[in-house]
């Protein structure tokens, strides 16, 4: 076996598979467009965005004022006030599909592994409850992961094991969730306990990307709580016990907060587990994410100090924001994407020309000038489907294609390919956003 890395993602590349269909325009500052060949509106496209713990590429930003409250050494101290965009629909990590629980999830979650900003601004995969990074069989189907012990899920009384990191896994892989586990189940076989500290996923087949996609779909909680699949209101109709959230008399999850409030169109009040395992952390008691739609009013709410910080910072006021005396405002790369599904079942983009006029969508975007047109330049033009790039081997990466070498190969590459469709004068869609 060996631990893995980046590289192992290019030994298992299949370059036709990578190249076939097309990714479309690039990543911006709460989203960027990532265009790829699947479902859609018969006859023309659809537009989502990618949530939870990301989907690719895109730049974050937060903004946060000096005004907030005495969070000083000791114990976990002080209140943090965020204004959010929109409220939560379901905090069960494997059901929610919406950005405004996205904001919270790993809050009051934990993950075998998760991204760090590192010191030159980019992300890297680093372990979380894992003790390292997983080991890998030579056939590239079996993960390993340590995990470390005396993790405590919330209340103090139950002890984190293997046994329920297995089972974070096989809920998801068992029940019939209608949320982005879809990514998962074609690859992942089960989960299993190996002993009380280590956990396997045993995949169908070799999938380099999976710790990168367990930063999206994946939490560690406590064996049975989940509970039954019901009916519930928003994007996936369905609930479990962790749909309100993880409580801490349910003992649910080993995160650095908790669920203590949610009142519904207002706010959610989070607690400062006060076992958590990390020395030194959380080191504030009290979140409050206070339900604010209108932007103006997020804006005018931290100028005031009302708020300590904001979820998102429209690319046109960051500028303005980051020269406000009181007002600290960061930038780092995100992991958020809108993405473009074609239906290449019927209509336009069916059949065997559709695929040609795929790849003309794809090559007539012009990437820098929706980073710098719509995001001001907070942005990087995310050119395949996986995100961050470094995880695609170079000769495979977009960029490094002939038809984004210049704007004259693009526009030759976008002809080429309606000529190929017969339809060289060109064509249009409709598309669902």
């Amino acid at each position: 076996m060996r631990r893995w890395s980046p590289e192992l993602i290019g030994d298992e590349f299949d370059r036709r598979k990578f190249l076939k269909g097309g990714t479309l325009a690039a990543t911006g500052l709460t989203a960027g467009l990532a265009g790829c060949s699947g479902g859609g509106g018969e006859g023309g496209a659809d537009t989502d965005s990618g949530g939870g713990g990301g989907g690719g590429g895109s730049t974050e930003t937060e903004a946060s004022s000096d005004s907030g409250s005495d969070m000083g050494g000791g114990g976990p101290s002080g209140t943090l006030t965020m204004s959010i965009a929109a409220e939560p629909w379901n905090m069960d990590y494997a059901l929610y599909q919406d950005t405004g629980t996205g904001y919270i999830v790993d809050s009051i979650y934990d993950n075998l592994i998760t991204y760090k900003k590192t010191d030159d601004g980019n992300l890297a995969l680093e372990p979380l409850l894992a003790t390292d990074m997983p080991m890998v069989s030579d056939d590239l189907q079996t993960y390993e992961f340590d995990i470390r012990e005396g993790v405590m899920f919330h209340g103090g009384e139950k002890e984190m094991t293997a046994q329920d990191a297995a089972y974070s896994m096989n809920w998801l892989l068992e029940e019939p969730s209608k949320n982005v586990t879809g990514f998962v189940k074609p690859y992942v076989e089960n989960a299993e306990a190996v002993d009380d500290y280590t956990v396997r996923f045993n995949l169908k087949q070799p999938w380099g990307l999976l710790p990168e996609y367990m930063t999206r779909v994946y939490r560690v909680v406590r064996q049975g709580a989940h509970g039954d699949i019901g009916d519930f209101k928003g994007p996936t109709g369905q609930s479990s016990k962790l749909t309100r959230g993880p409580r801490l008399d349910m003992e649910a999850s080993t995160g650095p907060w908790y669920v203590e409030e949610w009142a519904s169109g207002s706010q959610i009040t989070l607690k400062a587990h006060e076992d958590y395992w990390m020395e030194n952390t959380p080191k504030i008691d009290t979140i409050r994410f206070e339900i604010t739609p209108e932007t103006s009013t997020k804006l005018s709410a931290l100028r005031s100090g009302d708020s300590d910080m904001l979820d998102q910072v429209p690319p046109k006021d960051y500028e303005s924001l980051s020269n406000q005396p009181g007002i600290n405002t960061d930038a780092t790369p995100g992991l958020k994407t809108e993405v473009i599904y074609f239906n290449n079942q019927s209509g336009i983009f069916g059949g065997e020309d559709g695929q040609h006029l795929r790849r003309a969508v794809n090559f007539a975007i012009d990437r820098k000038a929706v980073v710098q047109q719509i995001f001001y330049g907070l942005a990087t033009p995310q050119w395949g489907p996986i995100w961050p790039s470094k995880f695609v081997p170079d000769d495979l990466k977009y960029e490094n294609q002939e038809f984004h070498q210049s704007e004259s190969a693009r526009q030759e590459a976008v002809q080429a390919e309606l000529d190929a469709a017969g339809m060289s004068d060109g064509f249009s869609f409709e598309c669902i956003a």
